[in-house]
């Protein structure tokens, strides 16, 4: 494994049963008075989180997921009988059998005051927080720049979660990796490409275009996620260009599954949500919404400056219930890292992301 991928793991524990105390005590439609654990649920918790053994294969994969056991507790107090109703993982799913046939007896349902058998579902989510991405990849290192390949190709040797890059139109159609809307003193989306193929990065790269990023992104060994941002651009009519080209790209080089996109532009992600697969995420990175504006749009996560998010840090509990991801950029100083990854926040945006990892073991 990657040492750098060995950084604690945080169990996030969804249960059917985490209802307020005088709720479990109430009888359900049926009558019955659903089983409880001994301590009540902070102490059920605890238990799991104590004896639960996240799997290395998905720790280092960055797999996680929900798993739905089917489970019940006898008259007696004791579990019996658990399945898995909805599958995250083979492994994920093992590990959430394994931990629920483990639990001690509990305090068994009851129906008019005699202990009554009482079967039940109960989630189990794996969640591994503060998963890095490296801004623009791991430019700053020998022989690499912002936005190049060299950047992306060194981020996945360091086994960072995601690469975050740029992408902008050309006034031909050509999607190119760059951040400015200009370079040069060309703005990109002006100028041709035919203007631009000679220009270089400053480790000597030619400017990459999305389809020779996308392509070298397939041959990556560790699969590093693509965060990939859509700049705005000074038209519609070219923000949709961009677009178009760029799912038109992912598509081709089959990476639709492990891209994720984000943007300034509120048009650009209002654009994408019914174009894109179910496992991809669209985040804004305004700073300028509130999470339920965001998730009004259909979005999945808010990908704010961190200044934003220091002044308003209710808004990453509120992004959680709204089940919203939280990302947050360009977070360099550890400082400001510890207070984020003690935040718990989704994603960090790091031009740090080697240290960063270190700090969020």
């Amino acid at each position: 494994m990657n040492p750098f991928r060995s950084f604690s793991i945080l169990i996030a524990l969804l249960l059917t049963l985490a209802l307020p105390t005088k709720a479990q005590n109430m009888p359900n439609a049926d009558g019955v008075i659903l089983p409880q654990y001994p301590g009540g649920i902070s102490a059920l918790t605890a238990f799991i989180s104590r004896h639960m053994q996240y799997p290395p294969y998905c720790q280092q994969h960055y797999i996680e997921g929900r798993v739905i056991v089917n489970l019940i507790v006898e008259a007696d107090g004791t579990v019996q009988h658990t399945e898995v109703l909805r599958s995250a993982h083979p492994l994920l799913d093992a590990e959430a059998l394994r931990i629920i046939g483990y639990i001690p007896r509990w305090i068994p349902g009851t129906k008019e005051g005699k202990p009554v058998r009482v079967q039940f579902q109960q989630p189990v989510t794996f969640r591994i927080p503060n998963k890095i991405i490296a801004h623009r990849g791991l430019w700053d290192a020998p022989g690499s720049a912002q936005n190049s390949i060299a950047a992306l190709t060194k981020a996945d040797e360091a086994g960072v979660y995601g690469s975050e890059f740029d992408v902008q139109i050309t006034a031909d159609g050509v999607a190119v990796v760059n951040h400015d809307a200009t370079i040069f003193g060309l703005r990109i989306e002006d100028t041709t490409y035919q203007q631009l193929r000679k220009l270089r990065l400053l480790n000597g790269e030619p400017l990459p275009t999305l389809e020779q990023y996308l392509k070298h992104a397939q041959k990556l060994k560790n699969n590093t996620r693509l965060i990939l941002e859509i700049k705005p651009h000074r038209s519609a009519d070219n923000e949709q260009r961009c677009v178009d080209e760029v799912l038109r790209l992912v598509k081709k080089y089959r990476l639709e599954e492990r891209t994720d996109y984000i943007s300034f532009s509120k048009n650009i992600c209002q654009m994408l949500p019914a174009r894109i697969v179910q496992e991809a995420k669209v985040a804004y990175l305004g700073g300028d919404l509130t999470p339920q504006q965001v998730a009004d749009m259909g979005l999945d996560g808010i990908d704010y400056e961190q200044s934003v998010l220091r002044k308003h840090p209710e808004w990453i509990d509120e992004a959680r219930q709204l089940r919203l991801t939280v990302n947050v950029w360009t977070v360099n100083d550890d400082n400001d890292l510890r207070y984020f990854i003690n935040k718990e926040v989704d994603y960090i945006t790091t031009n740090r992301p080697v240290e960063a990892m270190q700090l969020a073991r």
